[in-house]
């Protein structure tokens, strides 16, 4: 305040210098309001320095948001974010979107390998006119790198020349960079050879260098060019792999190594045996098998029938030198191996060569004739011997045929001619080679009283059809007379019966054979050989009469187990070792009556209720005779053995059907010593059956019968009426009188009787329900005074109820007490008089 007045004095003593102090003030104040200016600032979290990471190229197109920043300014100013242009600056571009904020944009693709990073200065201005009142902020952009550069071979050897003896080492090395950082950058070699040999050469990686080396051996006969691929891979993880490749030309230098190799061969050559002198046969050619060096070759035959063939040591060609023959036995029927070797002209020692063989067959020319091994066959056969029999050839015949042409020139037929379709000749066709027999055809004909001898021919022809060639060769078959006939039995087939139970030494049969033959071929020399069969062994049959008798009984002449045996009787003549023949014997087991019935249960029980007069269910037995069926053997009948209720049922004898003849009364059977009462008593029976056979056999079966008591029999009181007299002061519970009933029936709970008083106790008695006996209810007075009405006598009507279960029976009867009357009260005056008496009265006695 003290301030102000001088200068208001001031201003009103000097007005002249009344624009100077305006101007004064106006100055005065502009400088407080520019005293007043803050300048703004970035918000960053405390930090000193902007850093941003961001993936070079793709990762990060242009126009990506990279950062958002943000300012304040303390007098409330709108702000102005920028970047102080320098070089690199364009990298980003700035867009201010709020008074306070703004967002920093990609401008420009980022690339590692040209810059890694930016250091950049932003600015902050706020909104005062003429002041120019900014702030800076470092901003470093730091660019991160991606796998995008590929592997780069370094100028290299494109191809290699080595010998094909070269040893395993190292060829040539290769280098590739990648301008990319840490495993982006470090590159791995791999090796790949085009035509797939990659087990020639290899490639490894040394000191970021790869080094190819050869590990297998060279062949320049096989292969002269090798096309390997490089890869150089970079050694990325979690990202894509990239490859460079590269390309190497290994050219192989032949070597003289290799011995001569063919290139024409013909393996198997086919000349005709007629072939002239001179001919060609084949030609095989060879060349140097190194062949960078091709050197000439000789031909010569090294094994071989060499006196046949020779060879062209310049051309290679195979020709005849000899007449051929392919049946000569020297020449291996017309098959010949040469061995052929080539020969390098060369300065080694000793000079490369290889060897080949060949094969030579000689076709066929139809030059032989079909010719037997013998000129003349002798043979024998027995008479009738049967159709295919072979005869025998004798003496030193060989019965074998040979034509030595090839396939159908040595293809032949052979016949027989003038035997009158006796005998034929097997096989009837042959090649080359062929052993024949000449079997029978016909055996009808073959019969020694007939003929001894058969003369005939035997050819051979060509199946060929120009001009077959044939041979003949006479043929002599003896005919040996034979045992030829069989023994022929009586009877095409021999039955007989005997009893089952024949004893030992019984004749079963007789049989007979006869031979047409003589002698001991004939009759006279049948003997009975053999005895075959079931029971064969159970039967003695004589050599000679061919009697058969029983020799030992058993169970093969027990009809039950086998009624027909067959048998088989052989007989043999010559003494019983020529000609067989059989015959069939069937044995009939005649039955006899040896088995008893049989029951088909052990025993037989059924229930039967009382007083019914047939049973719960049909009560049948059943027996069965294993005797023959259809016979009094077998047939059974049936009957109850005598006893002491069989007469109370019957059966069927026939059938085996059981009923009772009457209704039975369970109380009415008598009873047993030891009888315990039961519902059920059971009936013992015995049924038997017995066949109708001589003797009868029979057998027998228990029946139990269980007879079923019902509650047929109603209770019966001992007396018709019961009376009592009691005095009338009788106490409660005192026994006044017993009534007894009993039931017929004989068992529980037919029998168990209850007891009741139906009526007529006025509730002054009751009754016991198991013993009967009334007695005076407790609490109960029978003062005929204190009763209303009056009553002096009682009469009950007592029932008898037994405990059946289907059904329950009753018995009633009368019970009448009378109540006597006992002096148990004081007399009673019936009407009280008053009297009255003087005072003073003087009593008298």
């Amino acid at each position: 305040m003290t301030s102000t007045k001088p200068i208001i004095a001031f201003s009103y003593k000097r007005r002249r210098y009344k624009l100077e102090w305006l101007a004064f003030v106006f100055a005065c104040l502009l400088a407080s309001c520019s005293a007043r200016n803050n300048p703004p600032r970035f918000l960053i979290d405390g930090q000193t320095e902007i850093i941003i990471r961001l993936k070079e190229g793709a990762d990060t197109p242009v126009g990506s948001l990279i950062y958002r920043l943000r300012g304040v300014d303390p007098d409330g100013d709108s702000m102005t974010f920028g970047v102080r242009d320098q070089p690199g600056s364009d990298v980003i571009r700035l867009e201010n979107f709020s008074p306070a904020e703004a967002n920093i944009y990609l401008n420009k693709l980022l690339d590692r390998e040209v810059r890694d990073e930016y250091a950049l200065v932003l600015t902050l201005t706020d909104g005062r006119l003429g002041e120019g009142n900014f702030i800076t902020q470092s901003l470093l952009l730091l660019v991160e790198d991606v796998n995008d550069n590929v592997p780069i071979f370094r100028p290299h050897p494109t191809s290699l020349t080595l010998r094909e003896d070269s040893g395993p080492g190292i060829l040539t090395t290769v280098e590739a960079t990648d301008a990319d950082l840490g495993a982006h950058g470090q590159v791995v070699y791999y090796l790949q050879e085009l035509d797939g040999d990659n087990d020639v050469f290899s490639i490894s990686t040394v000191n970021g260098k790869g080094v190819i080396r050869l590990v297998g051996r060279l062949d320049y006969e096989k292969k002269y060019l090798y096309q390997l691929r490089v890869l150089a891979i970079d050694r990325a993880i979690n990202e894509k792999v990239n490859t460079g490749t590269t390309a190497i030309l290994v050219k192989v230098q032949d070597v003289e190594d290799q011995p001569p190799e063919f290139i024409t061969m013909t393996p198997v050559a086919r000349i005709s045996e007629n072939a002239r002198i001179g001919t060609s046969v084949l030609q095989v050619r060879a060349v140097d098998g190194d062949k960078g060096i091709n050197n000439k070759v000789t031909y010569s035959i090294s094994q071989g029938p060499r006196y046949l063939f020779d060879i062209d040591a310049t051309s290679g060609l195979v020709f005849t030198r000899a007449q051929l023959d392919r049946e000569a036995e020297e020449n291996a029927e017309g098959t010949f191996i040469l061995e052929i070797t080539v020969r390098e002209v060369s300065s080694v020692v000793p000079a490369p060569s290889v060897s080949t063989e060949v094969t030579i067959i000689l076709t066929d020319v139809n030059d032989e004739t079909p010719k037997f091994r013998s000129a003349r066959y002798r043979a024998e056969i027995n008479e009738n011997a049967p159709h295919n029999t072979p005869v025998n050839f004798i003496g030193d015949a060989i019965p074998e045929i040979y034509d030595h042409d090839l396939g159908t020139n040595g293809t032949f037929r052979m016949f027989v001619d003038g035997d009158d379709g006796i005998f034929d000749v097997t096989p009837s066709r042959g090649i080359n080679e062929a052993p024949f027999l000449i079997r029978v055809k016909n055996s009808s004909k073959l019969d020694f009283e007939t003929r001894s001898e058969v003369n005939f021919t035997l050819i051979a022809r060509e199946v060929v059809t120009v001009a077959p060639k044939q041979s003949k060769v006479p043929v002599v078959v003896f005919v040996r007379d034979q045992n030829d006939n069989y023994p022929e039995f009586t009877e095409d087939t021999y039955e007989v019966s005997i009893p089952e139970n024949c004893a030992v030494g019984t004749t079963v049969a007789w049989v007979q054979a006869l031979d047409e033959d003589s002698g001991n071929f004939g009759t006279s020399g049948i003997r009975y050989t053999h005895l075959g069969g079931s029971i064969a062994h159970a039967l003695s049959m004589d050599p000679l009469t061919g009697v058969i008798t029983v020799k030992e009984t058993g169970s093969g002449f027990d009809r039950e187990l086998v009624s027909r045996h067959y048998l088989t009787v052989e007989a043999r003549d010559d003494l019983g070792k020529g000609n067989r023949n059989t015959v069939q014997l069937i044995v009939n087991v005649n039955d006899v009556n040896d088995n008893a019935p049989v029951f088909l249960q052990n025993k037989y029980e059924a229930v039967l209720l009382e007083n019914e007069d047939h049973f719960e269910s049909p009560l049948v037995v059943e027996a069965f005779d294993i005797d023959l069926n259809g016979t009094k053997n077998s047939e059974v009948t049936y009957a109850l053995v005598l006893g002491e209720f069989s007469r109370n049922f019957s059966i069927d004898s026939k059938r085996g059907v059981i009923t009772p003849t009457t209704p039975l009364d369970y109380e009415a059977l008598p009873i047993s010593q030891g009888h315990r009462e039961t519902s059920v008593r059971p009936l013992r029976l015995t049924v038997r059956a017995r066949d109708m056979g001589t003797p009868s056999l029979s057998s027998d079966a228990p029946l139990i019968i269980y007879l079923k008591d019902i509650n047929d029999n109603p209770p019966a009181f001992e007396r018709t009426l019961y009376k009592r007299s009691i005095p009338e002061d009788l106490p409660g519970g005192t026994s006044v009188v017993q009534v007894k009933a009993w039931d017929k029936d004989l068992s529980s709970p037919n029998n168990k009787i209850v007891y009741r008083i139906q009526s007529g106790a006025g509730d002054k008695f009751v009754i016991s329900p198991e013993r009967g006996v009334i007695r005076v209810a407790p609490g109960s007075n029978l003062d005929p005074d204190l009763t209303s009405p009056k009553t002096t006598r009682y009469s009950l009507n007592v029932i008898a109820i037994d405990s059946g279960t289907e059904v329950q029976r009753t018995a009633e009867v009368l019970v009448n007490i009378t109540i006597v009357d006992v002096n148990n009260k004081p007399p009673v005056f019936i009407e009280p008089g008053t009297v009255t008496i003087r005072e003073n009265t003087q009593a008298r006695i």
